[in-house]
């Protein structure tokens, strides 16, 4: 399990850096979840960074159901050579309209970069907006043979991953991505009591922002380099016991 930290701007990344992060996940969370930062700040960043030993994320935003806009902007990112694109499928209700954003997401995301993993993002809180079944989103995502599928929250209003899908519904979706042979991520307001579980489960990658922020109850707050090294620290730590318990 790896942590993905997620930040908004330079002087964020170089704090993820030098605190040992396995993946630098850059977005924007004024604009949700999934929020869309700035081809500046994406070129910035990976331009200070040209060797780097962690991986590198971007989102694409919490996508209205326009394919041609997701496509463009999916390539855009990809071309600056980051290692993950997610696309949040934030309008897309059903089976049918995941699989139609996802193909054109993961065509564009290969064509721009064939090295580049396409990550279909959905949301635990669904039934709270009528958005996609988890379920249907690992469907669609074997459907459209994206790379990653990612599960977030959508409504940032204190509720986490845990208050919204049980253990056993996160374990069956990890089991479900298993069995479809594409690699699973999960996030949603992460707090270090979560962690056990979360190794536990076993999800390829977790991601993690608010924990880090400087003000815990607000995640649009800087990351501070303190809690991002403990934070990272506690989940290695972690995945040595569920190792040693498995």
């Amino acid at each position: 399990m790896k942590l993905l930290v997620s930040v908004e701007s330079l002087e964020e990344a170089r704090v993820a850096v030098e605190a040992g992060c396995a993946v630098l996940d850059i977005k924007n969370p004024n604009e949700g979840s999934l929020g869309a930062n700035f081809p500046w700040v994406l070129k910035s960043i990976m331009d200070e960074f040209p060797d780097l030993e962690c991986e590198t994320s971007a989102t694409i935003g919490d996508l209205p159901h326009k394919p041609g806009t997701a496509a463009l902007a999916a390539y855009t990112v990809s071309s600056l050579g980051l290692d993950y694109v997610k696309g949040g499928l934030y309008a897309s209700t059903t089976f049918e309209q995941a699989v139609e954003m996802m193909r054109v997401i993961q065509q564009a995301v290969k064509m721009a970069n064939p090295n580049a993993r396409a990550v279909a993002a959905g949301f635990a809180d669904w039934r709270r907006f009528n958005g996609l079944s988890t379920t249907d989103l690992v469907r669609a995502a074997s459907a459209s043979k994206v790379d990653v599928v990612l599960i977030d929250t959508a409504i940032k209003d204190g509720s986490n991953l845990f208050d919204n899908m049980g253990l056993d519904e996160l374990q069956e979706f990890v089991g479900l991505c298993r069995e479809a042979g594409i690699m699973c991520a999960l996030a949603g307001s992460i707090k270090e009591k979560h962690l056990d579980d979360l190794a536990r489960i076993g999800p390829d990658l977790t991601g993690v922002r608010g924990a880090l922020c400087s003000d815990q109850s607000d995640r649009r707050s800087v990351i501070d380099p303190v809690r991002t090294r403990a934070f990272i620290q506690a989940t290695e730590e972690a995945v040595r016991r569920a190792q040693r318990a498995a």
